[in-house]
């Protein structure tokens, strides 16, 4: 089968998870001969792009000399197709490329990773996919959440790569003044504020749409927030909760 016309090229300008890839679509693509090109290089650093760079010129020649004559001339086409995104630079966080080629068919897929794939070169009747399925099936989506008595953030983490999804928070206040509320009173209206807030973030995850498509949830921050909130969550979503994380919020990565 060939690509659809709008598949034929794809090359995003940021880093891909794994989890974005269209394996089922490029799993439908296939030719009665050997033109689709599958590459697989390391690109975190120089060095790297240095050895899978070698290591690819190696399988090049190798194939081409195994090649039958009249399948020369498209092997060649192709690898001209794929050479700028052989030799183009890393980008920041890049560990490895993904570059599917076939000049018969003008398809060219480039995918820049966040994970580490082993270098490969395939050349078969369709894209050689086993290396992105068994990445996919070791680093599914996972969410993180974020949260303290007045503040939640929730991520998703996407091959390592994390995405801001939504955050919430209230006005708390953390002090009873003198002169003003009996203390009594005022720990009371300041646990109910609480309770409201961590109800409304409940609620919010149980509206998520893509939460049972993820690993799970990881409930992570200071104090006992994220404990008051696994049992206010439904039992649905209480049952994709992976653990509890007690880490005050300096100590996650700034990048995050």
């Amino acid at each position: 089968m060939q690509p659809k016309p709008e598949f034929t090229s794809i090359s995003p300008g940021n880093l891909v998870a794994v989890t974005e890839i269209d394996l089922g679509a490029l799993a439908e693509i296939y030719d009665e001969m050997d033109i689709y090109l599958s590459i697989y290089m390391k690109s975190a650093s120089s060095t790297d792009l240095d050895a899978s760079r070698s290591h690819i010129s190696s399988r090049f020649r190798v194939m081409e000399k195994s090649l039958p004559s009249e399948l020369r001339e498209s092997f060649q086409k192709t690898v001209s197709l794929a050479q700028e995104a052989i030799e183009s630079p890393s980008w920041k966080g890049e560990r490895s490329r993904v570059i599917l080629a076939s000049s018969p068919e003008s398809f060219l897929h480039v995918y820049r990773m966040g994970l580490e794939a082993e270098p490969l070169v395939v050349l078969d009747t369709s894209p050689f996919l086993l290396p992105l399925a068994r990445l996919r099936d070791d680093y599914l989506d996972w969410g993180l959440l974020l949260l303290d008595s007045q503040e939640a953030k929730l991520f998703v983490i996407r091959s390592r790569i994390m995405e801001e999804m939504s955050r919430s928070s209230i006005d708390l206040m953390n002090k009873h003044k003198k002169g003003g509320w009996s203390q009594m009173r005022f720990d009371r209206l300041r646990k109910g504020a609480i309770k409201s807030f961590l109800t409304q973030v409940a609620e919010d995850l149980a509206n998520l749409d893509n939460l049972q498509g993820m690993r799970g949830l990881v409930l992570a921050g200071p104090g006992e927030a994220k404990s008051q909130l696994k049992e206010l969550l439904p039992p649905q979503v209480r049952d994709r909760v992976l653990g509890l994380w007690m880490s005050p919020w300096a100590q996650f990565p700034a990048s995050w």
